[in-house]
């Protein structure tokens, strides 16, 4: 079996199932989540995860959300998320018809203020996999301080 293993920073315990939704912020998080497993071909959605990068397992996606920057604005609290895809896929064919797909959940279902997109391709003696990094900003307010 051929692998790589990728490494992101983990905030939560690794691959810990989702849980109720407990703010504002994760009101936006579980649907997106939920959207991107619902994705044809998509076999694995995790968050901030050590992921070993099988190619039975592939394509997948690492799910994180980086930053929450808050501001008081006229009584409300507009806070402003950063978030971050990576979307691991077999060929650079699947890499761009996924990259569609996400781009269709993002347009339908988010308020994206900023979206930037790398891509690269890492390799290992055996497995060849094409990485995508989709970066976004989220915004919304609240009433009280919800993080």
């Amino acid at each position: 079996m051929t692998s790589l293993i990728v490494d992101t920073p983990s905030f939560a315990p690794l691959d810990e199932p989702l849980k109720e939704k407990s703010s504002i912020r994760d009101a936006l998080i579980y649907p997106l989540h939920k959207r991107l497993q619902e994705l044809e071909g998509i076999k694995q959605v995790v968050f901030y995860s050590l992921l070993t990068l099988e190619k039975e397992h592939l394509p997948s996606i690492i799910l994180k959300d980086e930053l929450d920057s808050i501001e008081l604005n006229g009584g409300a609290w507009k806070h402003s998320l950063d978030v971050e895809l990576i979307l691991y896929t077999l060929s650079q064919k699947e890499r761009e018809s996924l990259l569609l797909k996400v781009l269709d959940i993002l347009k339908t279902n988010l308020i994206v203020d900023s979206l930037s997109i790398s891509r690269e391709k890492l390799e290992s003696a055996e497995l060849e996999v094409y990485a995508l990094s989709l970066k976004l900003n989220l915004k919304y307010l609240s009433e009280a301080f919800n993080v």
